[in-house]
């Protein structure tokens, strides 16, 4: 379904700004970042440019690395952490 594609890419691509804003904030690259999670860069590029989204687990590491919450990443709150 059309609105189904649309929302799913208005995610992705929430995801991805999310992503980069939270990684430039710590100052983290792409290769960084990557490492930390013990990930290849290019899955990090995916993610950053909106074209994935990781699963629950990887979702998971990448908030606690990056210090933010889960929903902060998915756009699902402006605030970076859980109060």
């Amino acid at each position: 379904d059309r609105a189904q594609l649309c929302d799913k890419e208005l995610i992705r691509d929430r995801f991805g700004k999310r992503l980069r804003k939270a990684m430039n904030a710590r100052g983290l690259k792409w290769n960084a970042f990557a490492e930390l999670l013990g990930i290849s860069q290019p899955e990090i590029a995916r993610y950053s440019t909106g074209k994935n989204l990781p699963g629950i687990e990887r979702l998971a590491s990448m908030a606690l690395t990056l210090g933010v919450s889960t929903d902060y990443l998915l756009g699902l709150s402006d605030k970076e952490h859980e109060e």
